[in-house]
């Protein structure tokens, strides 16, 4: 040890001169700090910690706080440090990652600082217990929730303190191929995204280390909607209905036609030029979508782009229509900008073509009938678009080898039926039916698909909501039709119910059993002469109710168009009847 007195420093002659003095006090300075320095131990490192990373090795870290430590030394120990085990290390290291250690047991760890004057005080102990050797156990408990149409949130049990990661496997074939999700430990959550509706998924999970992984633990499976079967309505044009799953918000009932366009007999047609014709101001005339299905005598259509003004209770207002639009070849609306230019094309062959941006605008030499949206929702299989926003849709797509057209509605507005949909969830829906490239038409209270039903009439396979009125349809500007043969075997689906001309009781006649869209049919009658029908059927079916008052079966009126709820019921009061009325229902 070094102290004041022992650097005591030899008399000098006093004849010295100043320069001498000057660095003879300087040397003594100097001495005087070094023997300062020497003395002064490092101050002893805290925060230690002690974490196990495997069955062999464990991570330990501590803070250093001092500038002049030479060395640390770490010491390990199994029995409270009777016996240690110890590691020099340099002044800069402040984590250690100890190895070859024993599986499942526990290791005690402190450290403290050195010097060339000695030691620092020990930090504190941190302790840790290395994992268990081998696999980890099966994960515990695998449940998957839907919860939006392109969304399943899965949870597990964590049942090991040894994974190092946990694999998630998806299937939609049984596991022969599967998506895999890798997850770090002790995670026990998880949101599977962009899916599709309709389809269900199998999901299986093990958990994996540096030896292996564990077996798999349960199998779950769930979708996030339902879609039906494809039905043939008419040669070259079939429907399928779909719904979300319980749980999923928002809800959404969705109706989609696909449009075999190489079939016989099928056309496409939108809505034609106004008979005073002015461009930008008059270019259409608005009619429901019902309406224009049977002035032109279609067998399918839904509403097409937007337009202006909007939006009449009644047909008949010059409208002018938003984007290129052509009918027959003939330009209804020119392409003004690079807004709702999301435009469809077909060729008169009904080869069909879609430009997610038509800006600068394609000429119309060649195009047959065009039809325009808001904005592209699929490119080429991959989500296109951008819109967040819960809301009616309407829009149209087609298959990669273009053959097949997708009209597609989804309802909404109608809190406990169906909320809406985003653009990301009416793109999931056409996935679910293999389209390749799909726009955005106009939606809201427009959404309408109806189809001809075989006896002069038109029915409604969605539920429109113009003004706020579930079942109501709105005059719009502009339409995309769909002209095609009857089935070969198409019988109008016909029932009816006669209703004596006085009856003091309550009467009842079931339809047709061999109708299954319709299972029974009610009417009851009231004091004060009103006629209480009620149907049981599928639910959400859309048909439509007439009547006849002369006797005669080929001469029926237009009283209502029905369709069934979620519970499979539909009611109608029939205030005035004539005695002896009787009624019919009328299913595609």
């Amino acid at each position: 040890q070094f102290s004041r007195t022992a650097a005591r420093l030899p008399k000098l002659p006093m004849t010295i001169g100043w320069l001498e003095s000057a660095f003879l006090t300087f040397l003594t300075s100097l001495l005087s700090l070094h023997v300062l320095t020497a003395a002064s131990k490092p101050t002893a490192p805290t925060n230690l910690s002690a974490t196990a990373l495997s069955s062999s090795q464990i991570k330990v870290t501590w803070k250093d706080n001092s500038n002049n430590e030479q060395q640390f030394y770490m010491e390990r120990s199994t029995n409270n440090f009777k016996s240690i085990t110890q590691f020099i290390l340099s002044a800069t290291v402040t984590a250690y990652t100890d190895t070859n250690l024993a599986a499942s047991k526990t290791y005690n760890y402190r450290v403290r600082a050195r010097n060339s004057s000695g030691y620092s005080v020990y930090s504190n102990t941190g302790s840790a217990t290395t994992l268990p050797s081998g696999p980890p156990l099966v994960p515990g408990n695998l449940t998957a929730t839907p919860t939006a149409s392109t969304q399943i949130r899965l949870s597990w049990q964590d049942t090991s303190n040894n994974e190092q990661q946990f694999r998630l496997e998806r299937s939609t074939n049984g596991f022969l191929d599967i998506i895999e999700l890798v997850f770090a430990d002790n995670v026990t959550t998880c949101t599977d995204s962009n899916l599709v509706p309709g389809i269900s998924y199998d999901y299986r999970l093990h958990a994996c280390n540096g030896t292996g992984c564990s077996a798999y633990g349960n199998v779950v499976r769930t979708n996030t909607g339902t879609i039906s079967t494809w039905t043939p309505l008419f040669q070259g044009i079939d429907h399928a209905s779909g719904a979300t799953s319980i749980g999923v918000s928002p809800t959404q009932k969705v109706q989609i036609l696909r449009v075999d366009l190489t079939a016989p007999g099928i056309q496409v047609m939108t809505t034609p030029r106004a008979e005073n014709y002015i461009p930008e101001s008059s270019e259409t005339i608005g009619l429901t979508t019902s309406h224009f299905l049977l002035t032109h005598g279609l067998q399918a259509a839904i509403n097409g782009q937007w337009f202006a003004p909007c939006c009449s209770d009644v047909d008949g207002t010059p409208e002018e229509i938003w984007g290129m639009a052509l009918s027959s070849n003939i330009v209804v609306s020119s392409q003004e900008s690079n807004t709702f230019s999301a435009t469809m094309l077909f060729s008169q062959d009904n080869v069909p073509a879609i430009i997610g941006t038509n800006w600068p605008s394609i000429q119309p030499a060649g195009i047959w009938t065009a039809v325009s949206g808001k904005n592209p929702i699929l490119y080429r299989g991959n989500y296109a678009g951008t819109n967040d926003t819960v809301a009616p849709r309407t829009a149209i797509g087609i298959s990669e080898d273009k053959r097949y057209l997708f009209m597609l509605t989804i309802d909404g507005r109608q809190a406990g039926y169906s909320d809406g949909a985003s653009d990301l969830d009416t793109a999931a829906w056409f996935r679910t039916c293999g389209t390749f490239d799909a726009a955005m038409l106009d939606g809201g209270g427009s959404t309408t698909m109806a189809i001809s039903d075989g006896m002069g009439g038109a029915t409604l396979l969605n539920r429109p909501i113009h003004n706020n009125l579930p079942g109501t349809e709105r005059p719009v500007g502009n339409h995309l039709g769909i002209y095609a043969l009857l089935l070969p075997t198409a019988t109008p689906g016909t029932v009816a119910a006669a209703a004596p001309a006085e009856a003091s009781a309550p009467q009842e006649t079931r339809l047709n059993p061999r109708l299954p869209t319709i299972t029974d049919f009610k009417i009851s009658h009231a004091a004060s002469g009103a006629s209480l029908l009620r149907l049981r059927g599928k639910p959400d079916y859309t048909f439509t109710l007439q009547y006849n008052e002369q006797g005669n079966a080929e001469i029926w009126g237009m009283l209502t168009t029905g369709r069934f709820d979620e519970s499979g019921v539909f009611e109608f009061v029939d205030k005035n009847p004539e005695p002896g009325r009787t009624y019919r229902a009328l299913v595609p």
